[in-house]
């Protein structure tokens, strides 16, 4: 579904009065994809956005939600199971730099 608001009806023409328009997106196809590594060999948090490295240890805005973010995958991390054997619990994987 693509809307508009309004027509340019004061010059007579059948087009939006606005040049924006919206658009509906299927739930399903909005997603994003999220790689992470963690590794009790890292020294520190290192996070790539688009390919670029992103500071993780600033004090602006930007930082301080990037760590935010990382604070949740820790929280979110699970115990690690290879071939029916525990390689690394979720609490030891959540102190990980990544």
């Amino acid at each position: 579904v693509i809307k508009y608001w309004g027509k340019d009806e004061p010059r007579g023409l059948n087009t939006a009065i606005n040049s924006s328009a919206s658009v509906t997106l299927d739930q399903d196809d909005l997603r994003a994809e999220t790689t992470i590594a963690a590794s009790p060999a890292f020294h520190k948090d290192r996070l790539w956005l688009n390919g670029k490295e992103e500071d993780t240890s600033g004090d602006g805005t930007h930082a301080k939600r990037l760590r935010k973010c990382l604070a949740e995958m820790r929280r979110l991390a699970r115990d690690r199971v290879e071939n029916g054997k525990l390689v690394c619990t979720g609490a030891e994987l959540a102190t990980y730099k990544v």
